[in-house]
């Protein structure tokens, strides 16, 4: 998204089921790559100066993508690395619990253009609350799908 916007940078901004120590924020290049320990290290020494921040000469834009995932997973596919016809051709079933997170949207579009059967499960999960009864159930769904 970063690089086809042209945008100068990003941020994002994590918050899963998982424990809120892995909660946080990604910082992306220019290039759509996330920052190198350098670029993080650097960034911080900008932050720990605690130099005014200079206004901008004009706002900044914001584009709403409502088929940004769609895109994604499409230029996922197309990637020089995957080879989708091999994928397609494997006719790969595939179980999904992707505890309420971002995969939830993203997975099943992206798995549809790889040809899978996608059996999305139907295991609700709260934020940060990950218990062994949750993930047996998924166990069980997954043996009962699969074997």
């Amino acid at each position: 998204m970063i690089e086809r916007s042209e945008a100068a940078g990003g941020v994002i901004i994590t918050a899963s089921h998982n424990p809120i120590e892995w909660n946080g924020i990604k910082f992306v290049r220019s290039d759509g790559t996330f920052f190198t320990s350098v670029d993080c290290n650097n960034l911080f020494d900008l932050a720990d100066r605690n130099k005014p921040i200079k206004d901008s000469k004009q706002p900044g834009m914001f584009f709403p993508d409502q088929n940004s995932i769609l895109k994604h997973s499409i230029k996922i596919v197309e990637l020089s690395t995957i080879d989708a016809k091999a994928i397609r051709d494997s006719n790969f079933k595939v179980v999904i619990d992707a505890v309420n997170g971002a995969g939830s949207t993203a997975l099943p579009l992206l798995l549809e253009h790889l040809g899978c059967d996608i059996v999305k499960s139907t295991v609700k999960v709260m934020v940060n609350s990950i218990v062994a009864r949750t993930l047996a159930r998924s166990f069980r769904k997954v043996k009962k799908i699969c074997y």
